[in-house]
């Protein structure tokens, strides 16, 4: 891995560990809460707007995860070089 590419996953490790991330996430959440009630869907553009918003805030609180995954993948496949 270059030190380049290890300074961004440390960078982004440090802001998952902070309450502030924790924050957001909470709410993110909470959005997704909201955007889900089927029942108040007005028409077909509203049903949109919101599959974009579901897939944007799932993939925002999804990228920790996402992140340690790839580091993950990345460690070991320079550990097999």
């Amino acid at each position: 891995m270059t030190k380049e590419l290890e300074e961004y996953y440390n960078s982004l490790f440090e802001l998952f560990s902070t309450k502030g991330w924790k924050y957001l996430v909470e709410d993110w959440e909470q959005a997704i809460s909201h955007l889900d009630q089927v029942s108040t869907i007005r028409d077909s553009r509203d049903l949109d707007f919101r599959q974009g918003s579901l897939a944007i805030l799932t993939g925002l609180i999804s990228l920790k995860t996402t992140c340690e995954s790839a580091h993950k993948q990345i460690q070991e496949e320079g550990e097999n070089l």
